[in-house]
């Protein structure tokens, strides 16, 4: 299964970010690797530069984009994982291919 494969290797690279399995579980899609792979590595950076408690929730897809559930209320860690919300938006969470907008359609 992709999900638990892919997440022993976040958890192994980023040992700062999951320290546990996310209690309400993590469900997403290869097409979202890279993604998640630079979140959890601009999170990692972040952590290593403040002591703060921070333990991931859950991870899942919703409504075709990526939800990233925490116990922190930093603004500057949510504001890294709001990004990356926003950004998952733009990628096919099956393929991780760019998703064509509208913009790109009339092109």
């Amino acid at each position: 299964m992709f999900e638990t494969d892919f997440f022993k290797k976040l958890q192994e690279n980023f040992p700062k970010v999951y320290s546990k399995y996310p209690a309400c579980g993590f469900y997403v899609n290869p097409g979202w690797e890279e993604l998640l792979t630079n979140l959890s590595k601009e999170l990692a950076e972040h952590l290593e530069k403040v002591s703060e408690e921070f333990i991931v929730s859950q991870v899942k897809s919703k409504f075709g984009g990526l939800r990233f559930y925490t116990d922190s209320y930093s603004k500057d860690l949510q504001e890294i994982i709001s990004k990356y919300e926003a950004e998952s938006l733009l990628i096919d969470e099956m393929t991780g291919k760019r998703k064509e907008t509208l913009e790109t359609k009339k092109a």
